[in-house]
């Protein structure tokens, strides 16, 4: 998805955000097992969590389609 316009870390997770026309794309990641990390939850602000506003959001930033796991 590329650099996003701000990362916060705390506590071991991160939060992305990414800012798009009209609304702003969060992702949030955790540790996985595997020592990566693990996009566990997405919304758009606004918009909400559903996969149709999450989207939207991500077109309006020129990101690719996701699908977070929640």
């Amino acid at each position: 998805m590329g650099e996003p316009s701000l990362k916060r870390k705390d506590l071991g997770s991160e939060l992305w955000q990414y800012a798009g026309k009209g609304c702003t794309l969060l992702i949030y990641l955790y540790p996985s097992s595997g020592g990566g990390m693990t996009v566990s939850h997405a919304e758009a602000v606004p918009g909400g969590s559903d996969d149709a506003a999450i989207d939207a959001c991500a077109k309006a930033a020129g990101k690719p389609s996701i699908k977070p796991v929640s």
